[in-house]
């Protein structure tokens, strides 16, 4: 996680793959991130922006089973 550069997102975030090359975008690592900065208690938002290096993105947390 990175200090986002733009003032409309809520984080930042850039995906490596093991050979060590950054990628566009990681649609299980959007899911993993969202719920590490809630677990971490970085936000209270169920969904957020992110900046990627593919563009914005805003993953969110399913709604709680009732």
């Amino acid at each position: 996680m990175e200090t986002a550069s733009r003032g409309d997102v809520d984080f930042r975030y850039r995906i490596f793959n093991s050979d060590g090359g950054e990628v566009e975008q990681c649609g299980n690592g959007a899911r993993c991130f969202v719920r590490f900065v809630r677990d971490q208690g970085l936000t209270d938002k169920d969904a957020i922006r992110v900046e990627t290096l593919s563009g914005i993105i805003e993953p969110r947390l399913p709604s709680p089973a009732r």
